[in-house]
C-alpha cells in the first residue's frame, strides 16, 4: 500500500513538472515579449526625437554615446560643444560621438542600474537605471540621489536610416 501510494505520488509530480515545462515552453512561444532577454544595446531614439543614444558593452557593464542629433549646431551655427563641462579642458569637445552613459550593471530582475549619465546641456550628471519594456522599448530614468525622484523617458529603437554623427548635415525626423 505504502509503495503503490509513493508511485502514485512521483507520477503526479512527474506529470507536474511535465505540465508546468510544457506551459513555460508555450508562453515563450505565444508571448516572447516574456522571453524578452534585458540586453539594452543597440540604438535608442530619445523621448523628444532630438537625439540618438548608442548603447553597447563595455565590459560586463554598459555605456553609451550620442550617435547622433537633429540639430548638431550650437547657437552660434558651429557644432555644438560641450561648452558647460564643468572641466574646462573638455568644453572644446562635440557633442555629437560623446559618451554619457558610464557604469549601467546588470541588476538580477532584468534592468540595467547603478550606473551614471552626463546631460551636456547643462554639465550635470545623473544617476542612471534602465529596463528593457518591449523589443524596440527601453525606459531610462536619470536621477539624483533617489530613484524615486528621477524623471523616466520611453526610448524606442532608432531608424536605420540616420546619418550618424560623422555626416550632421543629413537630417532625418523622428518617426
Amino acid at each position: 500500500m505504502i509503495a503503490f501510494s509513493l508511485r502514485r505520488e512521483a507520477s503526479s509530480l512527474a506529470v507536474r513538472i511535465g505540465a508546468v515545462a510544457v506551459l513555460a515552453g508555450g508562453l515563450a512561444v505565444l508571448c516572447p515579449g516574456l522571453a524578452i532577454a534585458s540586453e539594452i544595446t543597440g540604438l535608442w531614439l530619445t523621448e523628444d526625437g532630438d537625439g540618438v543614444i548608442e548603447i553597447r558593452p563595455c565590459g560586463e557593464q554598459r555605456c553609451g554615446r550620442i550617435a547622433w542629433t537633429k540639430d548638431p549646431y550650437g547657437p552660434d551655427g558651429k557644432l555644438s560643444l560641450d561648452r558647460n563641462n564643468p572641466d574646462p579642458s573638455l568644453r572644446s569637445r562635440r557633442t555629437c560621438g560623446m559618451q554619457i552613459i558610464t557604469g549601467l550593471k546588470q541588476q538580477a530582475d532584468g534592468t540595467w542600474a547603478d550606473g551614471r549619465v552626463y546631460n551636456p546641456e547643462n554639465g550635470q550628471t545623473y544617476g542612471m537605471k534602465i529596463r528593457r519594456d518591449a523589443p524596440d522599448t527601453i525606459k531610462a530614468t536619470g536621477y539624483l540621489g533617489f530613484e524615486l525622484f528621477g524623471q523616466t523617458q520611453e526610448w524606442r529603437r532608432a531608424p536605420k536610416n540616420l546619418a550618424g554623427c560623422e555626416e550632421p548635415s543629413k537630417k532625418v525626423t523622428a518617426q
